[in-house]
């Protein structure tokens, strides 16, 4: 799939960076993490790259599922206000438990499919944890950001494939909890858990309905 796609716009979130603002009247060079937040450099920022220089930058704020997401131009007022940053999400409703629970007794990639939308994910807990319903609707949070000029509205994106991410198979991750400690490595999926495909997850034994 990677080698026939083309990357359109890739951005960090949840991250730490070098950056130049005023404080208090003053440029001061700080260390912005964003945590749940996303860059939105204004309009003429030397830090944009020359595409997005005269519109600012893109703002990707994802919805869920099953219904839209966002693309937002960054401000003046962001830059000024809130150290360049919007928000990256619409926000859970639900715990990722609470979703599970909801979605135990449903075939959540046959109702998406139903809607035009495909899924592929790498377990059925996967998928059941981000439900639609898990999440706020997006769009309130955007007229939110749009009217307090953290963000210009720009794009709705409606999905048509999906697909939730995992650690690659056989590689181990390090569990923050425990340093020193890896988390279990997950095994490749056979098959995929998704639209169309009935039958065991690799990681959850209850079968699909």
């Amino acid at each position: 799939v990677a080698e026939a796609t083309d990357l359109v716009y890739d951005v960090c979130h949840n991250i730490a960076k070098f950056e130049t603002h005023e404080v208090a009247g003053q440029s001061r060079r700080l260390c912005v993490h964003r945590k749940g937040a996303t860059r939105a450099f204004p309009p003429g920022h030397p830090e944009l790259g020359e595409r997005f220089r005269d519109l600012g930058q893109p703002v990707l704020i994802p919805g869920d599922m099953g219904r839209y997401s966002f693309v937002l131009l960054g401000t003046p007022g962001a830059f000024a206000e809130t150290f360049g940053s919007t928000c990256h999400g619409a926000g859970r409703r639900m715990s990722r438990h609470q979703a599970r629970h909801v979605a135990r007794s449903r075939n959540v990639p046959r109702e998406l499919e139903e809607r035009g939308i495909l899924i592929r994910a790498a377990s059925r807990a996967t998928v059941d944890e981000e439900i639609p319903e898990a999440y706020k609707d997006v769009a309130r949070v955007v007229d939110v950001v749009h009217a307090a000029g953290i963000g210009a509205r720009g794009a709705r994106l409606t999905p048509v494939p999906l697909v939730k991410a995992c650690p690659c198979p056989g590689t181990p991750t390090e569990n923050p909890a425990r340093p020193g400690r890896s988390l279990p490595i997950l095994a490749p999926p056979a098959p995929a858990w998704g639209s169309g495909v009935i039958g065991r997850s690799p990681l959850h034994p209850r079968r699909a309905r």
